[in-house]
């Protein structure tokens, strides 16, 4: 099972965020860096995928729609799953 840590540290707005998502998805250069293309691409998935999110309480704004999305996109898609991990932060 392929696994993707995202990390609410580096989502401080919403260019941050898509930053993120395109380098952590290693999604195409022709990503639209919108939460509706975001949503497409994970419904795109097609081998399980688990999906963590670590510092999640720490999302606000644009970005906390984030969690939307993934609610969305894992019940869409059965190759996906959420794990949202509180109280950590990214170390590098």
């Amino acid at each position: 099972m392929k696994q993707i840590c995202l990390y609410a540290e580096k989502m401080t707005d919403r260019n941050a965020l898509h930053d993120h998502l395109a380098e952590a998805f290693s999604f195409p250069e022709w990503y639209g860096r919108n939460l509706d293309a975001l949503y497409d691409l994970l419904n795109d998935i097609d081998s399980p995928t688990t999906i963590r999110l670590v510092g999640a309480e720490w999302l606000e704004g644009y970005c906390l729609h984030l969690l939307g999305v993934i609610a969305q996109a894992t019940a869409a898609n059965p190759n996906l799953w959420f794990v949202p991990v509180y109280g950590q932060t990214f170390t590098n």
